[in-house]
This record gives C-alpha cells, sequence and structure tokens, in this order.
C-alpha cells in the first residue's frame, strides 16, 4: 500500500535548498531509500518608508523602500527592488537595486527637471531565487505633488505718488494730476524661469484686494489701481503675491506708494448770534473742523489758521433775468438753467460790486459748447473764465471793482447746451483781518520765578526791571523810562505795565524782555500785545543772541488802545534762524520837544499755529475785542497727503451785549404786536421730565408772513438754558411757509423747576418772538436688582421666560401701585414680549416676567434692560451682559462677489458666526453638464474667505460656499458667473417704439441687463450665449406688450482663422511655420498680403507669442484705401483692432527696429463681434405674450410680431 507523510515546515525554519531522505522498512525485506531534493522559500513584503503622501519642492527626495519576511517581519538582504515613476498613466523605471543588510532600498531622486504634478511611486519586488523569496505583497506605492516655487515682483510701477477721488478731480485745485497707478508685475520659478499663467492677487496691506491678473508667457501682467473714497490717504504698502497649480504660494512682495486726497475746512464754532458779556473777558471757544473732500473723513493734526475780520456778502445769480443777445435760448427747470446755441449767444448783467475777489460757476451738465466768463471793469473786458465742455466748479479771479458781468457761449458741436447751476462770485479777503491762535505762555515772569505764570499775558503780576539788562536772563527790564504795574489804563484785566517816560527830541526809550533758554521760542508764529500809545513811534525788535541778527518791525504813530499780531517767522525767515530769544519795544520821539507822557502795555502773549486735535478740530481760544457782526474764516493750505479742493470756509457771526438776552441793547422789535414778518406757535411749553434723562420738550411752529425766504435764528436763554436745545439754530423758511423746530432736553440729578426762553429772532428786519418754557425736573428712578453681569439668565432662546426683579422709584419713595406704572423689558434693545409685572411688598420690589426675543444674529452676550414708564415720563436701567443666549444659528454670508480675469475667477464672501466659523469648503457646479469640483477657500483675515478659480471653458457656472460653526451647524450661499466672449448687439424697432430688452439666464429670475430703445434703435454689448429675453413694447396707445423668450442664442458668424502660411511675400524677409506659430523675420521691410472678399466682420485679433525688434501693422482694404486696424512695436499677447466696412484685402506689414528681429504670430483671427438686426428671437423653445385688447404688427429685428387679443 502507498503511504503519505507530512513535513510541518516551522516559520523559522532556515531558507534555503533540502534533501529529504524517505526510507521503508518491513520485515522480511530489505530496507529502501529514496531521495527527494526540494527548497524552502519565504514570502517577500515591500512596503514604502519614505516619503509620505504630500506636497515637495522640486529638487530631490529620498524615497526608502522597506522588504521584510512576512513571518519574522526581519529585513531581507540582498532583494531587488525596482523603483517606478506613474505620471499620467505613463511608467518609467527610475532606479533599482539590492536592499542592504535590513532590508532597505534607498534612493535620492532628482525631481529638478520632472513634470510638475502628482507623482505615483511605486517599489516593486518580484520571486529572488537567489536568497528563496517569493513575494507576498510585490508592489506597494505613495502619490506625491512635486511643486515649484514661485517668486512675484515688481518689476516697474509707473507712479510712486497718487491721488484719489478721480470722480471729483474738476474741482480739484491742480487739474493735471494723476489718480491711478499701473503695477507689472512678474512671476518666476525657484530656477529663474517666466511662469505662465500664474494667478497674481495685488493685496493694499495684505487685506484689501486691489486686482488680480494672469501672467503671459513672458510671466508678466499688469494691474491699475484707480484708487477711491474708502482708501485712507497716506504711505500705503502694497503687497503682491501669485499662485499656480503645482507651485506653493508666493511669499508676498513689498512696494509702496504715497496716496494723496483732498481737504477742505468747515467752520464749525460759533454760529449765528452769540450773547457775550465784554465785560467778562470769558473767551470764546473757536471750532474749524478739517476732513477729506469727498469722503467724510476727519483729519488729525492738520494746522489751520482761524481769522476774524469783515468781508462782502457772497453774489448769486442764477442768470434768469440778464440781457440775451446772439442765437441762442435760456430756460430754467428746478435748479438748472440750461443754454443752448446753434452759433454764439452772450448774456449780460449790468451790476456794480467792489471788493470781491473771486468768480465760480458751478456747471452741472455740457456738450459742445466753449464758454467765457468776463468782467467790465469800466474800461475793459477781462476774461475771468474761459474753457470748453468742463463741467464741475470752474473758478476765476477778479481783483477790480466790477461794472458788468457777461457770459460768452460758442458751440463746437451740433446739438450744444450747457446747464448752469448759478453764478457766485466771493470776497475770499478778509479786510482788517486779525488771526486767532493759541497762546502759549506769557511774558511776564523774572529771574526771582523761573516759572512762567499762566495768566493770559495780563500784568497782574508783572514785575519791572529799571536797571542794567545784564543782571538779568529773564524779564522785563527799562532803559531810558520808568516800568511798574499800573491799574490807570487797561485793556484786560486789573493791571498793565506803565512805562514812563520824558525824552527829548529824537531820543527814545527800550522796553526789553529776554528768554533763556533761547530755544523756548522755537517753532512759535506771532507775538500778540496791546499798546496804549502817545503818539510815539514805536518799533518793535527780535533779536537772536547767538548770531546778534536781528529784525525790526515798526508799529506806526498813533494814540489810544491798538492790538498788534507782528510774525516771529518772518524773523526766522529774515535772520535764518526758527526762533528769537528777546524782544524789544523802541519807544522814539521824532520830534523836536521834550515829551513827557506815559505808554501802557497790556497781555502779552507768544502764539502758534493752531492744529487738528484726533477728532479733526482745531480748538482755540478767543477774547474778542468788542461786540458787534464778525466775519470768521478758517482757512487751510496744502499739507501732508493732502491738496486743498476748498482752502477758506466763512461763516458769519454777531456778538450781541445784554447778559444773553438777545435784543436787550439793539432796538429790537418784541412780542406779538411788533412783529410782523413771522408768527410762531405755541406762546408756552410746560414739560415734567425726569432726572437724569434725556428726550423732546416739544415743538415749535414758525411760520413766514413774507413773500420772500426768511431767516431766524433761534437761541434759548435763562436759567433753564443748560438743560435744553434747539434740534436746529437756524432756519431758512420759504414765502408764506412754515418750519417746525423741536426743543430737547438733557437733565442731572438736580430735581426743581427751571425756565428759560426761546428766542427767535429775524436780524433782517430786527424782530423777536418767545417761547417761554418750563421744566418740571422730578426724581424718577429704576434700578435692575436681578439679573448681573456675575449672575447673568443663561441658555436663552426665543421664547424663553425672563425673571427680572427691580426697584423704582418717584420722589425719592418706592412706586408700589400699578396705577399709572408700566414696564418693559429690553434684551440688547429688543423688547421683549408678553411683559408682566407685580409689586412684592416684603421686599419692596417689582417682579417682571416676559418672553425672551429673537436677538439678530444670535448674538451671545447681550444686555438686559428696564424700561419704567410713569405718568410724566420714562427711565430705564440697563445691565450688560445679563443675558446669555444659546447658541442655534450656523455661520451667516454676506457679500459673495465674483471677479473674473479672463480664465481667473476670485470670489470673495464675508462669513460671521456669532461665536466661530470652524471650517469652509466650496465646490463649483458647471450646469451644461453638471461637473462639480471641490475647492478650498482661503482665510484672509476680518471675516472674509476668499476663492481661488481657474475655469478654462465658457459656460455657466454656480459657486457654493459652505460653512459651519463650532457647534456643527452648517449653512451655505450660492453664487454665479458666466465665462464667454462679449458681441455688440445692435437693430431697430418698427414704428420708432420704445421697447425694452430684459437678457436673462435661461429658466431663472437672473437679469443680466437692460436694454432701452432710443426712437427704435437699441445698441449695446451683451454676452454671446442663450439668454430668456423678455421684451416689453409701449404701442402708441400706451398698451404695455410682454413677450418672453426662452432659450433664445445670438446668430452670428464663425470667426475665420489665418495662419499666414498662404500669403503673398513682398519685400525682404523670411516666413517658416513650425508647429502653431509662423516666425517671420526680416532686415528691412516685409508684408504679408491677402486678396479675400467678406462682409459682417468688425473685429480682427492677433495672437502674438514672441518678438524682437519689429514694428508691425495690420491694414484693411475697403476697396478705395487702407484702413489701418493694429499699429504697434515689440507688443505680444493679443492684441485686437476694430474693423469698420466691407473686406476686400488683408495685409501684415513688418519693419525690423533692431538687428535680428523677428515676431512669432500663433494666428490672425476676424470675429463678427456686432450683431445688426439679430435673429435672436428666432431661435426660442417656447414663448409667452401677454397683451391687453388690440392688434399689432411689430417686427424686432428679423422676426415679425401680430399682437392680438
Amino acid at each position: 500500500n502507498n503511504g503519505t507523510g507530512t513535513w510541518h515546515v516551522q516559520w523559522n525554519e532556515t531558507l534555503g535548498n533540502y534533501s529529504m531522505i524517505v526510507s521503508a522498512e518491513k520485515g522480511g525485506y530489505y530496507t529502501y531509500n529514496t531521495t527527494v531534493n526540494l527548497s524552502v522559500f519565504g514570502k517577500a513584503i515591500v512596503s514604502i518608508i519614505k516619503p509620505q503622501a504630500s506636497d515637495y519642492l522640486r529638487g530631490s527626495i529620498e524615497v526608502i523602500c522597506n522588504i521584510t519576511d512576512s513571518l519574522s517581519m526581519d529585513g531581507i538582504e540582498n532583494h531587488t527592488v525596482y523603483l517606478w515613476d506613474s505620471y499620467s498613466s505613463a511608467y518609467e523605471l527610475i532606479n533599482w537595486s539590492k536592499t542592504n543588510g535590513s532590508g532597505i532600498f534607498r534612493f535620492v531622486w532628482n525631481t529638478t527637471n520632472e513634470t510638475l504634478g502628482k507623482h505615483t511611486l511605486i517599489c516593486n519586488i518580484s520571486n529572488e531565487t537567489g536568497i528563496f523569496y517569493t513575494p507576498l505583497i510585490s508592489n506597494t506605492n505613495v502619490t506625491v505633488s512635486i511643486y515649484g516655487n514661485l517668486t512675484t515682483c515688481f518689476n516697474l510701477q509707473t507712479d510712486y505718488e497718487i491721488y484719489r477721488d478721480d470722480a471729483y478731480y474738476q474741482y480739484a485745485k491742480g487739474k493735471n494730476l494723476v489718480y491711478k497707478v499701473t503695477f507689472y508685475l512678474g512671476v518666476k520659478d525657484e530656477k529663474g524661469n517666466d511662469v505662465n499663467n500664474a494667478n497674481v492677487t495685488l493685496y493694499l496691506n495684505t487685506i484689501n484686494i486691489i486686482g488680480y491678473c494672469l501672467t503671459n508667457s513672458s510671466g508678466m501682467c499688469n494691474i491699475t489701481w484707480n484708487p477711491g473714497s474708502s482708501t485712507e490717504a497716506g504711505n500705503l504698502t502694497i503687497m503682491t503675491r501669485s499662485s499656480k497649480q503645482d507651485y506653493y504660494t508666493s511669499p508676498y512682495t513689498t512696494s509702496y506708494i504715497l496716496l494723496r486726497a483732498f481737504s477742505i475746512p468747515i467752520w464749525e464754532e460759533p454760529t449765528g448770534t452769540v450773547f457775550y458779556d465784554i465785560e467778562s473777558e470769558n473767551k470764546l471757544t473757536v471750532t474749524c473742523r478739517v476732513n477729506e473732500s469727498y469722503a467724510n473723513r476727519s483729519i488729525a493734526r492738520y494746522p489751520v489758521e482761524i481769522w476774524y475780520g469783515s468781508r462782502n456778502d457772497d453774489y448769486s445769480d442764477t442768470l434768469v433775468s440778464w440781457q440775451e443777445n446772439g442765437s441762442g435760448a435760456r430756460t430754467r427747470k428746478g435748479d438748472i438753467t440750461n443754454i443752448t446755441t446753434s452759433h454764439s449767444y452772450s448774456l449780460l448783467k449790468n451790476i456794480t460790486l467792489e471788493g470781491y475777489d473771486e468768480a465760480t460757476l458751478y456747471v452741472r451738465g455740457i456738450r459742445g459748447m466753449e464758454y467765457r466768463l468776463e468782467i467790465f471793469n469800466s474800461t475793459t473786458w477781462l476774461t475771468v473764465i474761459n474753457t470748453t465742455n468742463q463741467t464741475g466748479i470752474i473758478k476765476g479771479a477778479v481783483n477790480t471793482k466790477i461794472y458788468s458781468i457777461r457770459l460768452i457761449f460758442t458751440n463746437t458741436s451740433s446739438n450744444a447746451y450747457v446747464e448752469i447751476e448759478k453764478l457766485l462770485i466771493k470776497d475770499v479777503t478778509l479786510s482788517n483781518a486779525t488771526q486767532i491762535m493759541q497762546s502759549e505762555f506769557t511774558g511776564i515772569y523774572d529771574s526771582s520765578t523761573p516759572a512762567d505764570k499762566s495768566d493770559d499775558g495780563d500784568m497782574e503780576e508783572v514785575v519791572v526791571h529799571n536797571e542794567n539788562p545784564t543782571l538779568y536772563s529773564n524779564g522785563w527790564y527799562i532803559t531810558g523810562a520808568t516800568g511798574s504795574r499800573s491799574n490807570e489804563s487797561v485793556k484786560y484785566g486789573n493791571y498793565s505795565m506803565a512805562v514812563a517816560f520824558n525824552l527829548s527830541g529824537s531820543s527814545s526809550a527800550n522796553v526789553i524782555r529776554e528768554y533763556y533758554p533761547y530755544s523756548k521760542w522755537a517753532n512759535y508764529s506771532r507775538l500778540s500785545f496791546w499798546i496804549n500809545n502817545k503818539g510815539l513811534n514805536v518799533t518793535l525788535r527780535f533779536k537772536h543772541y547767538p548770531s546778534g541778527c536781528t529784525y525790526d518791525y515798526n508799529l506806526g504813530i498813533w494814540s489810544g488802545w491798538r492790538y498788534f499780531q507782528p510774525s516771529i517767522e518772518s524773523f526766522g525767515q529774515s535772520c535764518g534762524s526758527k526762533y528769537a530769544d528777546s524782544f524789544m519795544f523802541i519807544i522814539k520821539n521824532e520830534g523836536q520837544d521834550w515829551v513827557n507822557d506815559t505808554l501802557y502795555l497790556d497781555h502779552v502773549e507768544i502764539l502758534r499755529n493752531v492744529t487738528t486735535g484726533t477728532n479733526g478740530v482745531a480748538s482755540v481760544q478767543w477774547l474778542p475785542p468788542a461786540t458787534g457782526v464778525y466775519d470768521m474764516m478758517c482757512k487751510i493750505d496744502d499739507y501732508d497727503y493732502y491738496n486743498t479742493s476748498e482752502d477758506k470756509d466763512f461763516q458769519r457771526i454777531q456778538l450781541l451785549a445784554g447778559g444773553g438776552v438777545p435784543g436787550e441793547a439793539e432796538g429790537f422789535k418784541v412780542g406779538e404786536a411788533n412783529v410782523t414778518s413771522f408768527t410762531r406757535e405755541p406762546l408756552y411749553i410746560y414739560r415734567a421730565v425726569a432726572t437724569n434723562n434725556d428726550g423732546i420738550v416739544g415743538y415749535i411752529n414758525i411760520t413766514s408772513n413774507y413773500t420772500a425766504t426768511i431767516g431766524i435764528n433761534i437761541t434759548i436763554w435763562g436759567e433753564g438754558a443748560s438743560y435744553l436745545m434747539a434740534n436746529e439754530s437756524y432756519v431758512l423758511i420759504g414765502p408764506l411757509e412754515s418750519r417746525i423746530i423741536g426743543i430737547l432736553y438733557n437733565t442731572t440729578d438736580e430735581e426743581g423747576i427751571r425756565n428759560a426762553t426761546v428766542s427767535m429772532i429775524n436780524y433782517a428786519t430786527k424782530e423777536r418772538l418767545d417761547t417761554n418754557i418750563t421744566l418740571d425736573i422730578r426724581h424718577l428712578f429704576v434700578k435692575v436688582i436681578n439679573p448681573s453681569a456675575s449672575t447673568p439668565f443663561v441658555n436663552i432662546t426665543n421664547g424663553s421666560i425672563i425673571w427680572v426683579i427691580a426697584r423704582a422709584e418717584y420722589n425719592h419713595t418706592n412706586i408700589t401701585s400699578q396705577d399709572n406704572v408700566s414696564f418693559l423689558v429690553y434684551i440688547s434693545d429688543v423688547m421683549c414680549d408678553e411683559t408682566n409685572y407685580t409689586f412684592n411688598a416684603s421686599k419692596g420690589l417689582w417682579n417682571i416676567t416676559c418672553l425672551a426675543p429673537w436677538i439678530p444674529r444670535n448674538v451671545i452676550n447681550n444686555s438686559l434692560g428696564v424700561k419704567l414708564i410713569y405718568t410724566f415720563d420714562n427711565v430705564s436701567d440697563e445691565v450688560e451682559g445679563a443675558a446669555i443666549y444659546r447658541d442655534v444659528t450656523p455661520p451667516a454670508f454676506y457679500n459673495l462677489t465674483v471677479n473674473i480675469n479672463g480664465s481667473h475667477v476670485n470670489a470673495s464672501v464675508l462669513i460671521i458666526d456669532n461665536v466661530n466659523v470652524s471650517t469652509t469648503w466650496a465646490s463649483l457646479e458647471r450646469l451644461d453638464n453638471g461637473n462639480i469640483t471641490n475647492i478650498t477657500p482661503t482665510y484672509m483675515g476680518n471675516n472674509v474667505w476668499l476663492i481661488e478659480i481657474t475655469v478654462n471653458e465658457n459656460g455657466d457656472y454656480n459657486l457654493y460656499v459652505y460653512a459651519n460653526d463650532t457647534g456643527g451647524r452648517v449653512n451655505s450661499t450660492m453664487g454665479w458667473f458666466d465665462i464667454y466672449e462679449e458681441v455688440r448687439v445692435m437693430g431697430n424697432i418698427s414704428d420708432k417704439l420704445m421697447t425694452n430688452i430684459r437678457f436673462m439666464r435661461p429658466w431663472s429670475s437672473i437679469k443680466f441687463k437692460d436694454i432701452t430703445s432710443v426712437d427704435g434703435v437699441y445698441n449695446a454689448v451683451v454676452k454671446d450665449r442663450s439668454y430668456d429675453i423678455g421684451v416689453d413694447i409701449l404701442v402708441p396707445e400706451n398698451q404695455l406688450h410682454r413677450i418672453i423668450f426662452k432659450s433664445a442664442s445670438f446668430v452670428r458668424k464663425t470667426d475665420i482663422v489665418y495662419n499666414l502660411t498662404s500669403w503673398q511675400e513682398n519685400g525682404s524677409g523670411a516666413r517658416t511655420r513650425k508647429g502653431d506659430i509662423t516666425n517671420i523675420t526680416t532686415s528691412h521691410s516685409y508684408s504679408l498680403l491677402k486678396n479675400i472678399t467678406l462682409e459682417g466682420y468688425d473685429e480682427a485679433r492677433l495672437y502674438v507669442n514672441g518678438i524682437r525688434g519689429i514694428e508691425y501693422r495690420l491694414d484693411i482694404y475697403n476697396s478705395t484705401v487702407w484702413l489701418t486696424v493694429i499699429n504697434t512695436t515689440n507688443q505680444t499677447g493679443i492684441i485686437k483692432g476694430t474693423i469698420e466696412g466691407k473686406i476686400y484685402g488683408i495685409r501684415l506689414i513688418f519693419t525690423n527696429t533692431q538687428r535680428n528681429a523677428y515676431v512669432e504670430i500663433h494666428n490672425l483671427t476676424l470675429s463678427d463681434k456686432i450683431i445688426e438686426n439679430p435673429m435672436v428671437f428666432k431661435e426660442v423653445n417656447g414663448s409667452e405674450i401677454n397683451h391687453p385688447n388690440g392688434t399689432k404688427n411689430i417686427t424686432i429685428g428679423g422676426l415679425s410680431i401680430m399682437i392680438s387679443s
């Protein structure tokens, strides 16, 4: 019988060749042996240790594969390993070798010249008979991405200083200003090669995106920036970086630009009528604001000059009553005078004006018109303004007495017109002007008192030394006269400095003031003082001791008090020093006789110009010399980053005496019996109000009795005036019209009756009416006891029950009854629903319940407030952080915007969550095939996310953006865009009907564009794609017909593409075609000609790949002459030109501008970009026609439509 046996090979059996001896034994038989040869093999496993699945910079990648025994996991020595690279379905053996004693295969892969992108590395093993192994796992792989590095640089920047707000350039001084800058950007890889199709982004301070561009084959692209009002002026940091698939995003590269803007002064306080007690010597606060002209943004640290004096009233004219001459017409509509002329036309105004120096025309609109403003000075006509087709605010200098004004209009094209709002003639120079400045320190102390005494320069404590001046480094001293503190003649305060002199003819006395250290006078502008002179000649001398330089101001000869403000800066300009360290009054007797008298000096101050604070407001204290009318002026100059669009603002104020009662000392007519120009209601207002509260007292209705516009000043005076304010201090009231003003209150914790008077004053007629007001201020109080910031309500949702404990008092006693009482509860200013309240007598507190409201955007940390409404007023108390809501809302999306730049699309979206956004993701859907591409947004800061997309095919796309918060709540939003070429559509509507054509995304409500026909003609640029097209037609019977065409498409001619290979040659040159490029060389001049007849093509595009030293021109023959369509030098890329008319021939002319010149042209493409009378409405899937009764045949383009009932 046959027998069997089994050898169980152990897992740790030595591998190799074996001889197995098999013997058979049986009694009575010889023993028989046979030998069997066999081999024991192990199973090998291959694994990859390095690299990990990741991205790696192009250069070198270390690859480590490990070959191990499948049972012992020991490394296998001398096993052959094959390393393969799989890229784009192709395989390449890049290395093979034996493993070391640890079973390790190691290889450094040089990827410098490898194609960027995803590569799959495969470690492969097979049977290895020499070491008795066969593979259990023969292949393992890892996918790595080989990336390049990008470097972005600013190759060229057209300007390093530009202006903002180009929309307002016509208002600015200096019209030839640069408003935009072009940045030429370059991208290279780590080898220094130019990178094509890289997406370049330009940023303002890494956060705000200025724009995008896509690099060409030379690694170049450019972005033009024209900043608007939202960008703040200053030294700005401009940064750029680039990205491309299979490249690391480049680091930021930085450039800088100075952005300038325009500034304007705005007078703030005081205005109108100010009641001022001249005897009190209290200073008035004078303020002026400096704003950016077109952004309403205040400017800090801006130098301001504030002046007072007198000026003429503005002269304003709308041109309606001027004498006409020539062929033209003038009509006034609203606030515009429209002037038309077919040749020449003028308007004349005979008027006498003196003391005016600026004329301004406010021009709204214009077409084909030259206009000139002239002033007659009694002898000749002087041109003030002369311009063509200019709108905006146009200014000119007058500088002469005016006897007549005329405007001359000359047309420069047909249908010429100009729209003028008004002519304004202004006196912009103050007469008797005095500057109001900041008082820095005064000169009244001596060496015994080294610190300045702050008493506004009055001589209350002055110490005068009538001794040798060399003894004093600080202080006043006098030579040739005797000085003392005096109260005999005083301008301000109680004392002045008296200088008693007894001067012979031509002799003088000196009043000297020294300062130490000298630098104390640095950066100051003026010295101001009052002198009561007695007919002597007074000279002020500044001196700089280190150089000995002096500068004299002769103040003249006069008698009585006079104020002076001599400039310290003029001294500095003369002496080359920024500061003086002493001044001296030289008092000289110009006559021959002795003069024995006393001169008085008072209120000496050293002044500097004021500047605006952080709020953009310049403030200075002013001590008016007398009551009366003052023209105040706020003046600025170009400064820092700003040019002035207006440099002066004027305000006329009236200082009235009388201790605050208007008209008390001015002879005003007061009361209903005496006032005829206006009336007011009511005569009296009573209002009970709560302490520490604010609100409205009541309203006063003012009615004009005049047939002309009147101005009414409103002022409040009396003991209660400090609690009250009118919402307007000055109102203009039209003829026989009324205006309502509101009187507001703002109380403190003081209780009691406060009376005040609201005076309404017509200064033109010197009339005044009063309304008396009584404020009854009472203690009314509410306080939230619970919840509090430390013990808030938590986990609140919409409809949660809120429990509030509060205390309420009236006249310092608890309110206990519900009579005349109600409570309202607010959470973050949103009122609760279903409020109920009861009084807890044992605790003296109110228990209030309500249902929590929905808080917009689900804000978590909220304030809780209680409003107590009592019989006469209401008061509130609010506790911050007392109401904590549960997070129940996902992130919210705002302002999803899509920007398209060729095939590069950037979308940005604001994503906000009430706690935190956790993750964002996005997907792009192409509508025609449903393909979905997943995209990872990039966080840009300030809750803005950027989605960068490269789109290589035309089509409609939907962009979906998703986000979740830290609680896992998900939300999404959708945007869309389309990529198509643009075409121009033009045509006619029969009967010149008024028609509106609406281009909409097919089967959606998204509207791309409206085109309205004018006299039946429509002409617009749209994208070459299918639309739902709605046509609204207004027929002569004023009936509206509406037609909707579904999925309509344009029909236009197919593009014609020439590669230039068969064109006729002329001149010295050569043409070769390699691949898809035609290379053209010439040593002088060379041309290519194509004779062909074409019609309906209106755009030519040359696709130029490379060039050196070539000027080239594309001409079109129209059967009569050659017309140049493109003419350029050394330009690559896509160069476009417009074709007009039928084509009978095409030629390209090349001229070299340097040796070895060449140009590489891919092709010339002719396109039909203008669709005339399109058959667009014929290709439709269906239509809806809505119409009233009636029948009408209408032709739109090539389609005839009959609308009938």
